[in-house]
């Protein structure tokens, strides 16, 4: 099992030198330079220090309309080792996954990136997937624990704030259209 981990994470560090790996990252620049991240793994710069650092988007099948994607995010430390930045959770622990959920008939969740913040997109308050709701945006900031605080990552995005829509919408990639989600 340590030699699979070992050859995946070879994998990611070695994969931005893979020509598909350049066009995974020209197709994740999106409109006002908020990435839409693409399938697989990409190189994206989630800081604006100008290194990019590794996303992984893969899709988890159920066999049914609730597939979801699983999207995790890779920085690599001054020794060359490859570090997952897990995403604060409202109960101050981590997440080291977001779950993106496309349902057939609505997306529930989505995400998009740039080098100020992370923001995480969720429908609230709704009883089925259909409903019209409004969306919550989560604006995250790559933090690193300089100080070295026990417990706490060497890095990992930390929550700012929260903005919520003036709409009500069955798919929150319609609300980010529609509506501006001020940083």
């Amino acid at each position: 099992m340590q030699i699979k981990v070992v050859i995946f994470l070879l994998s990611l560090t070695l994969f931005a030198g893979v020509p598909h790996a350049e066009q995974a990252k020209a197709s994740s620049q999106g409109h006002d330079q908020t990435s839409l991240i693409p399938g697989g793994m990409s190189p994206i710069d989630l800081d604006g220090d100008g290194v990019d650092e590794i996303v992984v988007k893969a899709w988890r099948d159920n066999f049914n309309a609730h597939g979801f994607y699983v999207v995790s995010f890779y920085k690599e430390d001054e020794n060359k080792r490859l570090n997952i930045i897990p995403v604060e959770q409202d109960d101050g622990g981590f997440s080291e996954i977001l779950r993106l959920y496309p349902a057939a008939e609505c997306w529930i969740s989505d995400i998009r990136v740039d080098p100020d913040f992370l923001t995480l997109y969720q429908k609230t308050d709704y009883k089925t997937i259909q409903d019209k709701s409004r969306v919550n945006a989560y604006f995250y900031k790559l933090k690193e624990n300089k100080e070295g605080i026990p417990g706490l990552p060497e890095w990992y995005f930390e929550k700012k704030y929260k903005v919520q829509s003036k709409g009500e919408y069955c798919d929150v990639r319609e609300a980010i259209e529609a509506e501006i989600f001020n940083k």
